[in-house]
C-alpha cells in the first residue's frame, strides 16, 4: 500500500463528515424558515411595525394585524394645517399590503409594514387646500415620506402636519425676496455705513427659532459718537425690512424727534445701551442683505415665503405745540420776540395686518406706539407796568424811570396757552 494512502483517506473522511453535518443543519434551517409559522409560535421581538406578534401563530398574527389596521381605519387622523385653516386627509389615500408584510416576517425581528400612498390624490388635495401657487413651493416628496412613516406605525392619535415646514428650501422658487427697505440721503454717512456693513460681511443670517441682536452683531465696542447716526440709519433700514413679516420684535427704541431719514412709526435707534432685537419664529433661516450705494442704503430680506402676507398700518395723532409766554424787562412794552418756533408732536400706533391668500385680514397685531412730544413755541415780550392814580392824573410819562424795581428787573415769568399753532 502506498505511503500516501492514509492521509488521502483521512481527508476524504473529514470532508464527508463535514458535508453530512452541514447538510443536516442547512436542511433544518430551511425547514424552520419555510414552515415555522404553520405550527410554531413567533419568538419574542417578532413584530410588524408597532404591532407585536410574539407568542402568536401565523393565523393569530394575521388576525392581530388586521384588527390593528381596522382600528387605524376608524381612528387614524392626519391633519394638514396652513395659515388658520386645517384639512383632514382621508385614510383612503393610503394602501396597506398586510399579506406581503406577513410574508416578510423574520422570527424574533421587527418587520416593516408595507404601505403606499396615492400621490395624485395627495397632490390634488393639497392644491385644493392651499392653491396652485403655494403648492408649487412645497416639497411634496418630503410630506409624502413623513405621512407614510406615521401610517406604518398605525398610530390612532391625530397627527398635525404644518405645511410651512414642507416649503422648498433649495431649488427654483425656494428663496425669494420677501421685503425691501430703502433709505435715501445717506451720502454724508456713507463712510461710517460702509464700515458698519463690513462688520456684518454685507449680510447676516437669522437662524430658525433664533433671536438676533443688531448691536451684538456689529460689536458694541464699535458703537461710538462718531458713527451713531450711521448705526441708527442701519437699524432703521433693518427694522423696516423685517416689519412686514412674522418676525417678533423683542427690543426697539426711538429718538425724541423724528429723524429726517425715517417716517413716523418706522424708526429704530441703537447705542451701547439701546438695541434692535428680533426673533425668527420660522423653521427656516432668513438672510438680510445690506447694499450701500452712493446716496442710498438698501436692505433686503430673502428666504422661504411666509404662509401669510403682512401689511403695516399706522394711525397717527397730531398734537399742536403750546405757546409759552416769557416776560423780560430787556424788551420794550408790547415788543415780542419768538425764540422757538415750535413743532407738532405725534403719536403713531403701528399695526401688523396678517392676510390670507384671498387678501382677507385674519389677524391684526399692535406692534408699537411711538410718541414724539411737541416742541413748544416760546415767545418773549416786554413788561407793561400799570399806571398809578397819581400818574394817571399828572400824565407823568416818565414814571417808569423813577421805579428802580422795574428798571432793574430781568427775570422772566412763564404763561402757557394750550393748542396755539406756531
Amino acid at each position: 500500500m502506498s505511503k500516501w494512502l492514509n492521509p488521502k483517506l483521512f481527508v476524504l473522511i473529514i470532508s464527508c463528515t463535514a458535508f453530512i453535518l452541514g447538510f443536516s443543519q442547512l436542511s433544518s434551517f430551511g425547514y424552520h424558515t419555510v414552515f415555522k409559522n404553520e405550527n410554531n409560535i413567533y419568538a419574542n421581538g417578532t413584530a410588524i411595525g408597532q404591532v407585536s406578534l410574539a407568542g402568536m401563530t401565523h393565523e393569530q398574527a394575521e388576525q392581530a394585524l388586521l384588527n390593528k389596521i381596522n382600528e387605524w381605519n376608524e381612528k387614524g387622523s392626519y391633519i394638514l394645517q396652513y395659515e388658520n385653516k386645517t384639512k383632514q386627509l382621508s385614510v383612503s389615500i393610503f394602501q396597506i399590503d398586510y399579506q406581503t408584510s406577513l410574508k416578510q416576517i423574520v422570527d424574533g425581528q421587527q418587520a416593516e409594514l408595507i404601505v403606499s400612498i396615492d400621490e395624485p390624490l395627495l397632490e390634488e388635495a393639497i392644491r385644493v387646500f392651499v392653491g396652485e401657487e403655494i403648492y408649487k413651493n412645497m416639497n411634496i416628496e418630503k410630506l409624502s415620506a413623513d405621512l407614510l412613516n406615521f401610517v406604518k406605525s398605525l398610530q390612532t392619535n391625530a397627527v398635525n402636519f404644518h405645511l410651512i415646514e414642507y416649503f422648498k428650501t433649495e431649488g427654483k422658487g425656494a428663496s425669494k425676496e420677501l421685503s425691501t427697505a430703502t433709505i435715501s440721503g445717506v451720502k454724508d454717512q456713507a463712510t461710517n455705513l460702509k464700515n458698519l456693513i463690513s462688520k456684518l460681511n454685507n449680510q447676516f443670517v437669522v437662524e430658525p427659532y433664533q433671536t438676533f441682536s443688531l448691536v451684538n452683531a456689529i460689536n458694541p465696542k464699535s458703537m461710538n459718537q462718531g458713527n451713531s447716526s450711521a448705526a441708527n440709519i442701519l437699524a432703521t433700514a433693518v427694522y423696516q425690512a423685517i416689519l412686514p413679516t412674522n418676525f417678533l420684535i423683542v427690543e426697539r427704541n426711538i429718538s425724541n424727534k423724528i429723524p429726517s431719514y425715517s417716517e413716523i412709526g418706522y424708526e429704530a435707534k441703537v447705542s451701547n445701551k439701546m438695541d434692535l432685537i428680533f426673533n425668527n419664529p420660522n423653521p427656516f433661516p432668513y438672510t438680510i442683505s445690506l447694499v450701500l450705494k452712493e446716496n442710498e442704503l438698501q436692505v433686503k430680506l430673502m428666504g422661504v415665503p411666509f404662509p401669510y402676507n403682512y401689511e403695516i398700518r399706522t394711525e397717527v395723532e397730531k398734537f399742536a405745540p403750546k405757546t409759552i409766554l416769557q416776560f423780560s424787562a430787556l424788551l420794550r412794552p408790547n415788543e415780542t420776540k419768538t425764540i422757538e418756533q415750535g413743532e407738532y408732536g405725534y403719536l403713531a400706533k403701528v399695526y401688523r395686518d396678517t392676510k390670507d391668500k384671498n387678501n382677507v385680514v385674519v389677524e391684526s397685531v399692535p406692534i408699537s406706539e411711538d410718541f414724539y412730544p411737541p416742541v413748544h413755541r416760546v415767545e418773549v415780550t416786554g413788561l407793561t407796568v400799570p399806571q398809578t392814580n397819581e400818574q394817571a392824573n399828572t400824565g407823568n410819562g416818565d414814571g417808569n424811570l423813577n421805579n428802580p424795581d422795574v428798571n432793574n428787573q430781568d427775570n422772566t415769568q412763564d404763561e402757557s396757552t394750550d393748542n396755539v399753532e406756531p
